[in-house]
């Protein structure tokens, strides 16, 4: 798979992960890294929170920040 960001420049970029979101092929250039937070539910009783790690293209990070900061201002107001 290559980098899709580079494809639209005309450049072969072999991509080093795929965008969690949408899914587009994303090289060492174009890879935004953020920590996404996973619940996991086993059966009955608490649920437990991981970090874990989420690999976003350029054209979805500024709307993934976009949605982050959003929750967390609305949060803050309650």
């Amino acid at each position: 798979m290559n980098c899709l960001d580079c494809v639209t420049d005309h450049r072969t970029t072999p991509a080093v992960g795929a965008c969690t979101t949408c899914g587009a092929g994303v090289c060492a250039e174009h890879l935004e890294l953020d920590t996404k937070t996973v619940g996991h539910y086993a059966g009955v009783g608490n649920a437990h929170a991981y970090p874990t790690r989420a690999v976003t293209c350029s054209a979805c990070a500024p709307v993934i920040s976009a949605l982050h900061h959003g929750a967390r201002s609305a949060r803050a107001s309650i």
